[in-house]
């Protein structure tokens, strides 16, 4: 079960991770999650040594006194891609309670994280994440994927296609993929060379099969798209010198660039 997108004042007073970690503790709950961007985000993943020196396990350190709305998301079977039939544009819907979340081969999204079914997960708090990974949303895969990956959270990466920017041929003011088509631009990804591949795939592999990446989310209203996201991941990591040019775009123009909630 994730907490969605509680800023970093609510995770700290501590009421809601409490919650959240006695469901873990009487059975109710696999694991406890967190899915937000940016400080939230690196709170949460660093909130098992904070529970570690209050010395309470299964709490996040601070007193209860805060609410916020916690939401269930449904691991799926390990091994194939993450994908869920959610509602919305043909292109993708990410996001929404309730996804289907596949294991592409990382660490446990389905439980196993967690050291024993009453466990909040590896030093009693968070067992896994949810974040924004794709080429248009890379700050949490270098700035704070790398420090999940270490305590052994697992990883689910949200947006993996960036709301399908390129769909649009003018700036979509107001829609949700604004922002990521101001960042496609600016990287000049439409004019880069992908090897034959089209978008939606480099898109795919990329967000799968990125470091410390345990499954990706991809929202469809189409079992035709649905197919042809699994099979994209299903092809495994990108070449690793397309991976590193990808990475090295966002680099060059990404560094306001903060991920997206």
């Amino acid at each position: 079960m994730h907490l969605h997108s509680c800023p970093k004042e609510v995770l700290e007073r501590g009421k809601v991770t409490w919650a959240l970690g006695e469901a873990v503790r009487a059975g109710k709950v696999r694991v406890a999650a967190y899915s937000g961007e940016n400080e939230a985000l690196a709170y949460a993943i660093s909130s098992l040594s904070k529970a570690e020196r209050a010395g309470a396990p299964g709490e996040v350190v601070g007193s209860p006194g805060g609410a916020a709305g916690a939401s269930g998301e449904a691991a799926g079977s390990p091994g194939g891609a993450g994908v869920s039939g959610g509602a919305g544009a043909p292109g993708e819907v990410v996001g929404a309670p309730g996804e289907v979340v596949g294991s592409p081969g990382g660490a446990g999204v389905s439980g196993e994280v967690a050291d024993a079914p009453g466990e909040a997960g590896p030093a009693g708090g968070f067992g896994a994440v949810q974040c924004s990974v794709n080429l248009c949303d890379q700050r949490g895969l270098y700035a704070l994927l790398p420090e999940a990956a270490r305590r052994g959270l697992g990883v689910i990466a949200k947006r993996p296609l960036a709301n399908v920017p390129w769909r649009f041929a003018e700036r979509p003011a107001g829609h949700y993929a604004e922002v990521y088509w101001e960042r496609m631009r600016a990287m000049d990804l439409l004019s880069q060379e992908l090897g034959g591949m089209p978008l939606d795939e480099v898109f795919l592999r990329f967000a799968a099969h990125a470091p410390g990446v345990s499954a990706c989310i991809v929202g469809t209203a189409s079992l035709a798209h649905l197919h042809r996201a699994v099979e994209a991941v299903s092809r495994g990591p990108l070449p690793p010198a397309l991976f590193d040019k990808l990475r090295e775009l966002f680099r060059r123009q990404g560094h306001e660039w903060t991920g997206q909630v």
